[in-house]
């Protein structure tokens, strides 16, 4: 059985020094931010930087979170595509904008191509995607959580 997510610190992907403070203050998952925290322009350098820690020796303590952008546009894309083809091993994903159960299958499908042992945190914002909450929810084991937001 996983421990239970309690608290939660998101750090801008732009901002590597504060990965190690982050987790230093001792919260049970730190986020690294690629969607709302970075700016568009910085979105590229971003991702590398989170993709490149996330690859190397973590520090102890905390789960270790990407919040990627939302799957259905194409920085969410070169997002995925960067994490499948790398060497990255967060826990989990924050998955934004999640409005379907398909989606979140889709999701689950590639990364078991890729054999990467990540789960999926559905973020819901949309009516859409509130009207399909249950089954959202329900898609796949890798869900561990569900946020709204």
């Amino acid at each position: 059985m996983k421990p239970l997510w309690r608290s939660l610190l998101f750090v801008p992907a732009t901002r590597s020094d504060r990965f190690e403070k982050a987790a230093a203050a001792g919260p049970d998952m730190v986020c690294i931010d690629l969607e709302d925290a970075v700016a568009p322009d910085d979105k590229d350098e971003a991702r590398n930087t989170a993709l490149d820690f996330l690859a190397g020796s973590l520090p102890s303590g905390p789960r270790w979170v990407l919040r990627i952008n939302s799957p259905r546009i194409e920085l969410g894309l070169h997002d995925l595509l960067a994490l499948l083809s790398s060497a990255a091993a967060p826990d989990a994903l924050f998955i934004p904008k999640a409005s379907s159960g398909d989606e979140m299958r889709w999701l689950d499908g590639l990364l078991s191509t890729a054999e990467k042992d990540v789960d999926l945190i559905p973020v819901i914002e949309s009516a859409e995607g509130l009207d399909r909450a249950v089954e959202i929810a329900g898609s796949t084991l890798r869900n561990v959580a569900i946020g709204f937001g």
